[in-house]
């Protein structure tokens, strides 16, 4: 159990981490923050918490923001590998009895 939460928690930094926070040159205004996560794929299960993020940021910006300044939330799936099939049942059907 020690170790899966060390897992989780390692995972979650990560996800953290690798959102940027940059302001916008164009609207100042506005803060925009970005961040990647698997919205499909094996790995759907972590897109929650990007939804979570998501609703978080919009009830902020419902109450004014910060400092005036509305936040806006740019989240986008990062692309998943699919799993490899096997060549095991290929080579059993060509297989011919002697």
């Amino acid at each position: 159990m020690k170790r899966r939460s060390r897992q989780w928690l390692a995972a979650v930094t990560m996800m953290l981490c690798g959102a940027g926070f940059a302001r916008a040159d164009g609207a100042p205004d506005e803060i925009r923050i970005g961040q990647t996560l698997p919205y499909s794929g094996a790995l759907s299960g972590f897109g929650v918490i990007g939804r979570v993020e998501e609703a978080f940021f919009e009830k902020i910006n419902s109450e004014g923001g910060i400092n005036g300044r509305k936040i806006k939330f740019i989240s986008r799936t990062t692309p998943t590998p699919r799993p490899r099939r096997s060549s095991k049942p290929a080579s059993w059907s060509s297989r011919t009895k002697s």
